[in-house]
């Protein structure tokens, strides 16, 4: 197994990748991410994202699995049960 930090195309996102060569055949990239916050430009928040796809795209593209992690910002908790964050979408786990 050998492993190391990646240089992406998401330069202007808050994200680590890291690349796990676990055999000839099989990589796994491993996405630490943190998303901009709710009160952040509608636009920010949306380039960052995109640039997020691109990397997990051109990971998908290299035939690479992909496994993203990370603090996205977006409401999840019962405490917003009933609120659509521009981040994000409540579930309710109960």
């Amino acid at each position: 197994m050998n492993a190391s930090w990646l240089s992406l195309v998401s330069n202007g996102t808050e994200c680590l990748w890291l690349k796990i060569t676990l055999s000839l055949n099989q990589v796994l990239c491993i996405g630490i991410f943190y998303g901009k916050q709710e009160n952040d430009k509608a636009s920010t928040v949306s380039d960052d994202y995109e640039l997020l796809k691109q990397d997990i795209l051109a990971f998908k593209a290299a035939g690479y699995q992909v496994l993203l992690t990370g603090d996205f910002n977006a409401k999840i908790t019962s405490k917003y049960e009933n609120h659509t964050s521009r981040n994000g979408k409540c579930k309710n786990y109960k």
